[in-house]
Formats: C-alpha cells, structure tokens, sequence
C-alpha cells in the first residue's frame, strides 16, 4: 500500500499535484541525475512525487561521493522529499501497476531511451521527456556522458588555459541545467491543466540545455566569425593569488575609477587604461600592476575592502569553508535532516523563498523502505 502524503507538505505550493518518476535500468547517468532533479524540485514544493526504481534501486544510489555509512550523497541529495516504489518494468506486472499509477499523475519524468516510454507518452499524465540529444538527431541509442556532453556542447572550447588542453566543468552541470530546465517545463505543463488546457508533452535535451545557457558564445561566433575561446592571461578578468588562496577580480565599465581608487597605484592613471578598450589591450600591463596590492592580504581583508568601495571582487571558497559562510549561516540554508540510515545529514534548501519561507527538504527514501509492488 502507499502511504499518504504527510500533513506537514499540504500547504506547499505544488502539493496538489502528484508525479510519477520512472528510474529505468540501463539509463547514462548525467540523463538520471537531470531526471531526478526535477523531481526534487517538484517534491520539495510539495508534490508528491513517487520515484519507480528497478528491482535493485536507482543506479544513482551507488554512486560517489559516498557518505561514511557507503550511502551515495548524490542520491541524497536528487531524490529529497520523494516516495520509492520498487517495480520491475521488464514483467508484465510491473508494467501494469505503472499504468495504473499513471493514470492517477498529473505528470511522469522519464528519460530517453526508455522501454516504457509508449506508456509514459499514451496515459493521462504529461509526459516530461529528458534526453541527451534533439529528437530530430535520431540518436536515443547513443552513449554519453557529462564529459561528451560538454564537449559537443561547446562549454569546454572556453575553460581552462589556452596553452593546455580544454577542461570540463566541475559537478554536473549539463545535467543539473538540464534538471532545472525540465522543471520549468513540468511546472508550465502543470499550469496548463490546472487551467483547464491539454498539457502538451514536454521534451529537453542537454545538448539544446547547454547551447542555449553558453548562448552569448554561439551569437558572438555568428557576429564575428570568431569563437570565443579560452583567453587565459589575456582575460579581462582573471583569478589572482593573495596571502591565503585567489580572489576573481572583476569590475564594470563604471566601476573602473572606483578600483583605481582602491588599489591607489598612479600608474593605473597611465592613459593607455582609460578606455577599457584600452585595459584590454594592455592587459599583461594592467596585472602587473594590479596582482602586488592582492599578495599581502587575506581573502576576507579583500572582500571587505573591494566591498566597501564598491568594487565586487570574489574571494575564491573551498566547499568545505561553504559550511561556515556567514551568509549561509544567517539564511539557515544548510538545513540539518535526519535520514533513517544515513543519519543526520546537511541538505541545501531549494534557492527559492515563498513570501519569505523556505522549503526544508524531508529525507529521501531508502532502498529497503521502498514500497514493493509485483
């Protein structure tokens, strides 16, 4: 039997509604992790959104960073607020309680490719649809990854340093954009039937995700006839060593005076950097002027010096120093949730308030909690 949406999640904005996840075997990863972002989100907000896991779990429950009871973080994480159903898809059985689950939803999440996918797109509820490339491609069979994804997306052309090979991004930043993407979609299908519409189906690719967030690189390439690239020490902006790590000096147009003032070197009077323009030009120059005023100073002494004239440096954090951050401290955003088998854990809050209130995740489901159905 499953079990009722707790009471403390009724008032919560999406509480009406309830979702379906479908977590089929054999799925790449970076398509999982985007899949059950979404559905984080929505459960967070008060959806009740039931996870269907194969027979064995979600393959995201084994996957690192671990936590020291061997449970994935990761998993944590994804799936906060959830309920799990264990159903095997490949039996007949299976495939009959998924239809008649959704033919309860508002909507289902799944990934492409997915064996169930005729159920998914043929029931009452919307289908949202994640995949790794454009439908019109023909290339649900294709592996990927995070890594390929970047690559054919164009983001890794752009970071690292130009006399060494391109670098991927840290994280799974396809997958969570992506996540964040199908969410918007899922809450305009939702919007739509609360209205009284037919919900469309809704499709996201990463590899459209990822073009359209790295977007200013793609228009400049078509203006010019140039990519951007990876510019390195002939940046604009670039990180700089100070006494106890690097600080990212950045600045606008109209904050140029305010940093000549702060760093109070005449030579920056100089009027090869009086157009930025010219800054740019000149910008080997420019560091060796600027890089001896952060060598002595800590981080925060930094800060709180660029701050106060307004010039909006940023002091480079470990994660591990995230924990402390005063910032976060003060927004309790780093909610304290006690998870059956893993314990007391450290959970983001969503970065969304409603009309002031945050929206403190509950534990995600454990394997052997999960509900079983034939």
């Amino acid at each position: 039997m499953i079990a009722p949406v707790p009471n403390e999640t009724l008032s919560l904005p999406l509480a009406r509604f309830t979702l379906v996840e479908v977590n089929a075997p054999h799925v790449a990863p970076c398509l999982r992790l985007a899949t059950s972002l979404a559905g984080k989100i929505a459960a967070d907000l008060g959806a009740d959104v039931l996870k269907i896991e194969p027979p064995g779990g979600d393959v995201v429950r084994h996957l690192p960073p671990l936590l020291p009871t061997g449970e994935s973080a990761l998993f944590h994480f994804l799936n906060t607020s959830k309920r799990s159903l264990a159903l095997d898809l490949d039996s007949d059985g299976g495939r009959a309680s998924l239809q008649r689950l959704l033919g309860k939803a508002d909507a289902v999440l799944f990934e492409e490719p997915a064996a169930v996918a005729s159920l998914a797109r043929g029931g009452r509820a919307t289908p949202i649809e994640i995949a790794a490339f454009p439908v019109e491609m023909d290339a649900a069979s294709r592996p990927v990854s995070e890594l390929v994804l970047q690559a054919l997306g164009g983001l890794m052309h752009m970071i690292g340093d130009p006399r060494r090979k391109p670098l991927k991004l840290g994280g799974h930043q396809a997958s969570y954009a992506a996540g964040l993407t199908a969410f918007t979609g899922l809450a305009a299908a939702l919007a739509a039937r609360e209205a009284g519409q037919r919900a469309p189906a809704v499709r996201v690719s990463l590899a459209e995700v990822l073009q359209w967030v790295n977007w200013k690189a793609a228009s400049g390439a078509a203006a010019t006839g140039t990519s951007p690239g990876r510019e390195g020490r002939n940046s604009e902006f670039q990180t700089v060593p100070c006494r106890d790590g690097h600080v990212a000096v950045v600045y606008t147009v109209t904050q140029w005076p305010a940093l000549r003032r702060l760093i109070a070197d005449p030579r920056l009077e100089d009027p090869r950097f009086a157009t930025r323009a010219g800054r740019r030009q000149h910008i080997a120059a420019l560091y060796d002027i600027l890089r001896p005023w952060f060598a002595d100073k800590t981080r925060a002494e930094i800060g709180r010096t660029a701050q106060a004239m307004g010039v909006p440096f940023g002091p480079i954090f470990t994660p591990a120093e995230l924990l402390a951050n005063e910032q976060y401290l003060a927004r309790s955003f780093l909610a304290e949730m006690t998870h059956p088998t893993a314990g007391s854990l450290l959970m983001p809050q969503l970065p969304v308030q409603w009309n002031g209130r945050s929206f403190a995740p509950r534990p995600a489901p454990s394997l052997e909690q999960a509900e079983l159905a034939a």
